[in-house]
């Protein structure tokens, strides 16, 4: 169905925990205070838009048995070259059949990537949120920092013995923050410290950075992990 009719989402917000001071690690109180007000909404917010706009958009380019194309390949231009789409699926080929182990956290990198990025746009948000504009930047932040913290949480779940992942979402979620760590500008940060005499760290990200160095270094990511999932 997911080929002709698109992905049956739901939103399981009766679910969602409630952020607990004593539970939120590596963060600064500043930031552990925005969590703790904002978390349900950026919740809310990235899964949307992860589900609706992630998984629900885009589609296999397919070549069927009969040779014909289920895109325009005459006039449709590739982003990178400008030239014409040169490689695609061929009928009964999957995502998950040519790609593997490495199929679900791509895809859940793909649809993070996507839930960060139109997070950036106000009219999205007036949508899923209306009348708290007010509050869009603090709900935004609160969302890009629990993606990227959830980056270096989720170490605990790869097994340096077999180099594998635990979970695809964690691995996406790895993959975003080296994306946001290389960005530069010092937009996300972790500051090696102590705490109770024992070595410790502290994770920040850089809010007026959001939609700038941030919202750029996604898009980048987006426009790359795209040609290889078309």
């Amino acid at each position: 169905i997911t080929k002709t009719e698109g992905f049956k989402n739901v939103n399981l917000g009766n679910c969602y925990p409630k952020s607990k001071k004593e539970f939120i690690q590596y963060t600064k109180e500043a930031d552990i205070d925005s969590i703790i007000k904002y978390n349900e909404e950026a919740v809310f917010v990235t899964v949307a838009l992860h589900e609706l706009l992630g998984h629900g958009t885009g589609k296999l380019f397919v070549r069927n048995k009969n040779g014909e194309f289920n895109f325009d390949k005459s006039n449709l231009k590739h982003p990178f070259t400008g030239g014409e789409i040169s490689t695609w699926y061929e009928e009964g080929e999957t995502w998950g059949s040519k790609f593997g182990k490495i199929s679900s956290a791509y895809e859940e990198c793909r649809a993070d990537s996507v839930a960060l990025y139109l997070s950036c746009f106000p009219e999205i948000l007036s949508i899923l949120l209306p009348g708290r504009e007010q509050e869009f930047d603090d709900i935004v932040y609160t969302a890009w920092l629990n993606m990227a913290s959830a980056g270096l949480k989720g170490l605990l779940f790869y097994s340096a013995d077999t180099k594998q992942w635990g979970q695809a979402h964690i691995a996406d979620r790895y993959a975003i923050l080296q994306v946001l760590l290389e960005a530069g500008n010092d937009f996300v940060k972790i500051e090696e410290t102590e705490k109770d005499g024992k070595p410790y760290f502290y994770f920040t990200l850089d809010k007026s950075q959001i939609k700038t160095t941030g919202k750029k270094a996604i898009g980048d990511f987006l426009r790359v992990s795209e040609i290889f999932w078309y």
